[in-house]
Parts: structure tokens; C-alpha cells; sequence
């Protein structure tokens, strides 16, 4: 009742009744995620609250990690974490420093494929930026590229239900993780490197560009000149079917 309530009064534009009837929702709620995030959502996109909107989504992240908006809070909550990475990526104690916070989200949110790939990424470019010196950057990078491609998995019968935009992006995940095993030599390792290439093409059914880039790349180094033919063979319809628009994938 409490809950029906507050969604009513939000509607109306009556919203301290409708943030009073959340706040008791979530006193006595058995799961009171969906009240947390009810709570999140009306504090950032009627109060302009950012502050007690990401302390709420973390509450929801707290009460229910597998919350079925569990990817829309972490979005939120991930936001001022990228803000502050375009002034903390160049210097190597403030990426370490700034990893703890994006360690912080992963521990809320344990199965987010998101928070694990933006803290790889970042982790990415502070190891180039301090002209790779530092390998504990690199190392720890790996280490989320690799628990992100693990969450997303391999693609199974029926994934093809999956909206196509949402598969492109495990597609990337997984080439990412991918090209960090062919392209730094400190952690150089081409089987795993192409297991997640093909990881990626399989759930793009051949169509995700980059990998096909990087694949034959490899092939082509180590002069296996007939699987380069078999995996351009099969790549050729998956690559012309996919179009990129906007930042967004889908199928033609």
C-alpha cells in the first residue's frame, strides 16, 4: 500500500508525501530494493538530489545486488566515478587511489559487467598514460577485463532472443579483453586472446568488426593462412548485416 501510494503521489507531483510513503516502504519491506530505487529515481529526476539519489541506489544495490534495475543504479552510481577519471588517469597512485572506488561499486553490485569493464578501461589507459611502468595497473585491468568476460560468458542456444544491441556490447567486453592479451607483451597470450575473440564473434553471430580486425592479425602473424580464410569466410555476411549508428548496434 505504501509503495502504490508513493507511485501515485509521484505521478501527482506530490513528492515529499510520495518520499515519506518510500521511506516507510523500506523500514518494513522484506526486499526493499524496488522502494530504494523508486526513491533514487524520484530524488535525481524530480528533486535534483544527486547526492541522496546515489545514496539510495546504493541502498538498492545493498538489499538486493541481483535487483532487476541493479545495471540502471550502477549506472548512476558509476557517473561521478568516469568524471573524476579524465583528471585522475595520468597520475598512478590517483588510478590507484580511484580504483578502490570503483572497487567499492563491484563489491555492491558482484554480478555488474559494467563496473568491472569501465574500471578495466580506466585502468587501461592510467597504465598507458604512466608509459607503462607500472604492471600492478596492468595486472589489476586484466583481472576486471577477465571477471567481466566471465559474467558475460559463453553464448548459448536461445541467447539469440537477446536484443542485438545488448549482445554487441558483451561483444566488446570480450574483444577488450581479448586485445589485452595480444597487444601488451607482459601478458602476452594468444590462446587466450583468440578464445575471446571467437567468445565475441559467437555472440554477434560474425559480426562485431573490431574482432575480425584483430583476429586476423593474429592469424596472420602466426601464418595460419587457411583458418585466416575459414574465419574471413564466415565473418563476410555477419560484418555486412551489422551497422553501428548513433552508439548503437543493430541488425539490418
Amino acid at each position: 500500500v505504501q509503495f502504490a501510494f508513493a507511485v501515485q503521489a509521484k505521478a501527482a507531483g506530490r513528492l515529499d508525501e510520495a518520499l515519506a510513503a518510500l521511506k516507510t516502504y523500506v523500514a518494513g519491506a522484506r526486499n526493499p530494493a524496488r522502494g530504494w530505487f523508486e526513491m533514487a529515481e524520484l530524488l535525481r529526476e524530480k528533486k535534483g538530489d544527486f547526492p541522496a539519489a546515489r545514496k539510495a541506489y546504493e541502498e538498492t544495490l545493498r538489499a538486493d545486488p541481483a535487483f532487476s534495475r541493479a545495471e540502471v543504479a550502477v549506472g548512476w552510481l558509476l557517473q561521478p566515478i568516469q568524471e573524476k577519471s579524465r583528471d585522475m588517469v595520468r597520475n598512478p597512485d590517483d588510478a590507484r587511489a580511484l580504483l578502490k572506488e570503483f572497487d567499492a561499486l563491484i563489491a555492491l553490485a558482484p554480478k555488474s559487467i559494467s563496473a568491472r569493464n569501465d574500471a578495466a578501461f580506466f585502468l587501461r589507459e592510467a597504465y598507458g598514460a604512466s608509459g607503462q611502468k607500472h604492471k600492478d595497473l596492468l595486472d589489476a585491468c586484466v583481472a576486471r577485463y577477465v571477471a567481466a568476460s566471465e559474467l558475460v560468458g559463453e553464448f548459448m542456444p536461445g541467447y539469440e532472443r537477446i536484443p542485438y544491441a545488448d549482445r554487441h556490447g558483451f561483444a566488446q567486453v570480450l574483444n577488450d579483453t581479448g586485445l589485452m592479451f595480444q597487444y601488451y607483451p607482459p601478458v602476452l597470450d594468444l590462446r587466450r586472446a583468440e578464445k575471446y575473440y571467437r567468445m565475441a564473434m559467437d555472440w554477434t553471430e560474425f559480426g562485431y568488426w573490431d574482432v575480425y580486425g584483430n583476429m586476423m592479425k593474429l592469424l596472420d602473424a602466426e601464418k595460419r593462412l587457411e583458418d585466416a580464410a575459414v574465419f574471413a569466410e564466415n565473418c563476410a555476411e555477419g560484418i555486412k548485416r551489422q551497422t553501428i549508428s548513433a552508439g548503437d548496434a543493430q541488425r539490418t
